[in-house]
């Protein structure tokens, strides 16, 4: 995560140093370490008031006000869009809008309400199609104690999007 979060703040896709994470979970938390790692401030949109508070006041984030103004950069961080998980119940349309980054964990959603919002609000959404190289790439290096190769990093990147 952090390399993504890096790679978006070099190319401007995000503009400041917020971001809101949707999700209480791992890939939350994950999000939440990378970025803190960047001293970013993050905040944090969740289903359970009370999840949402203890992750909050772990990681040093913010509990998330609906009502504030959009985000430069959104952390989907549930499974929410596969097949067999319920809808998104997280009121989060309004805090995306035109300018908008929308990283979703989610690869290759069944149903991308997610993808359709953004893209309705005017905003870039991106599946987590990268995010699952990246973490191949690591899970490489942690097994084999070597980094793949750059040629074979970009060949399955190369695959994964253009399959989506």
């Amino acid at each position: 995560m952090l390399r993504r979060l890096k790679e978006l703040r070099e190319s401007v896709a995000w503009t400041d140093d917020r971001l809101l994470v949707i999700g209480t979970g791992g890939a939350a938390r994950a999000t939440l370490v990378a970025a803190s790692e960047l001293h970013a401030s993050a905040e944090i949109l969740g289903r359970s008031a009370g999840h949402v508070a203890r992750v909050a006041r772990e990681f040093g984030a913010e509990v998330s006000r609906s009502s504030s103004a959009p985000a430069s950069l959104i952390v989907h961080a549930t499974p929410a869009g596969r097949s067999d998980v319920p809808a998104l119940d997280i009121p989060w349309a309004g805090r995306c809008g035109p300018g908008t980054y929308v990283l979703d964990f989610v690869y290759r959603p069944d149903r991308p309400f997610l993808r359709d919002m953004t893209i309705q609000r005017g905003g870039t959404y991106e599946d987590g199609g990268r995010l699952l190289v990246y973490q191949a790439a690591e899970s490489f290096g942690a097994f084999w104690d070597a980094r793949p190769s750059l040629a074979l990093e970009q060949k399955a990147l190369q695959e994964v999007l253009c399959a989506a």
